[in-house]
């Protein structure tokens, strides 16, 4: 609901200066209407488009095959999207999110919440570089010397899979 000082001037009712009014549908900038937001757009992409949203994150979905093998993973935050997987799912997933909501498709990925998103021929490397040079830069240590730390080359306790 929202509660106004004054009614507007078209509304006229001297027996209830200060009506509350019951919105029919969220407004953009208000409390709820993130919430109504993401209500509306999930409702849609699981029903329109048949994503699967993950209980442990509410901003993961992934559209799996007829015999259950994940073809496409979809992360959304707020009104950003990245949706992974064979051009032809990926362009029917955004096809039918655009049947439903002005889109713009920006191509592939660079960047997403601070970090550098760049496609390799054996998977995607996520990296802050960006990110550390800004720290580097805001502590004034960006005219320091480069130190290496000693670590044993081969032990799998450092290596990352």
């Amino acid at each position: 609901m929202v509660s106004i000082s004054d009614n507007p001037p078209f509304i006229n009712d001297p027996h209830h200066p200060r009506r509350v009014w019951l919105l029919k549908k969220g407004l953009y900038g208000t409390k709820q209407g993130g919430h109504i937001w993401y209500k509306t757009f999930t409702k849609f992409l699981v029903e329109g488009v048949k994503l699967i949203p993950h209980d442990s994150d509410k901003c993961l979905f992934t559209l799996v095959d007829e015999n259950g093998k994940i073809i496409a993973i979809a992360s959304i935050y707020v009104d950003d999207a990245i949706i992974g997987g064979n051009d032809d799912v990926v362009k029917m997933i955004i096809n039918k999110i655009s049947s439903r909501f002005p889109i713009k498709d920006l191509g592939e990925c660079k960047h997403i919440l601070g970090m550098q998103v760049e496609q390799l021929s054996d998977g995607t490397l996520l990296t802050q570089a960006a990110y550390i040079d800004e720290i580097v830069t805001m502590v004034g240590l960006s005219n320091s010397s480069v130190c290496f730390i000693p670590m044993l080359s081969g032990d799998p306790s450092y290596t990352l899979s």
